[in-house]
């Protein structure tokens, strides 16, 4: 499965997008951790720029392997490993 996300760094400092601490969640309760995959693709640059505060990065991509016939139903966002996050409900 693939997520994409605008991510805009609200911190104080410089910091590179995070996609490991990210949690997909589908119907069952079961949770799902982002794959390394998206570091082999042309995407990959996205995880390792650093983000000046304020910066948004668009179409921030996370690729899932999640069993084929799924229902996902949302993703806890987090800015680092640790943090509350926010959980969105995916459409």
């Amino acid at each position: 499965m693939i997520v994409r996300a605008n991510v805009t760094n609200t911190s104080t400092k410089e910091q590179t997008p995070s996609c490991s601490c990210q949690i997909l969640m589908n119907d069952k309760g079961e949770t799902f951790r982002p794959s390394s995959a998206i570091l082999r693709t042309k995407e990959a640059l996205k995880f390792v720029q650093l983000m000046k505060p304020g910066k948004m990065v668009d179409g921030f991509v996370l690729l899932f392997d999640v069993p084929t016939g799924t229902t996902v139903l949302n993703i806890d966002l987090h800015d680092s490993p640790g943090t509350p996050g926010v959980n969105v409900k995916l459409s």
